[in-house]
């Protein structure tokens, strides 16, 4: 005999398919309807629709728009093994200061440009 719990959550999803296919008829049988269609095109015309709306409008008819991120990497791997345990210090509050000044930086504040 299955638990409790999932009886539950088999109950819980037929209530939400039932819902769904409500929904649905709802949806087509508004936008079949003459008079909504009216005025829908007169909101879209008079540029009244909720900017989701009319980005998804644009979406179906042209496609998502894709996305281009160009990101260019140099490989800027040290090796640290031969470095001193005070060279080691070094690079370590020279890089503390490179992550100081970049996080001032996101946060909208002038930094110097670092090295």
């Amino acid at each position: 005999m299955p638990r409790q719990s999932a009886v539950k959550t088999l109950g819980s999803f037929g209530k939400k398919i039932k819902v769904y296919k409500a929904a649905m008829s709802l949806f087509e049988h508004l936008i079949q309807d003459p008079v909504y269609r009216v005025s829908f095109t007169t909101r879209a015309r008079l540029g009244d629709l909720h900017p989701t709306l009319e980005k998804m409008m644009f979406e179906y008819l042209l496609g998502r728009p894709t996305e281009n991120i160009n990101l260019n990497v140099s490989d800027t791997r040290e090796d640290l093994s031969q470095l001193t345990e005070d060279q080691l210090q070094n690079r370590v509050l020279q890089l503390q200061t490179q992550v100081q000044a970049l996080s001032k930086k996101t946060n909208g504040e002038s930094t110097e440009e670092m090295n």
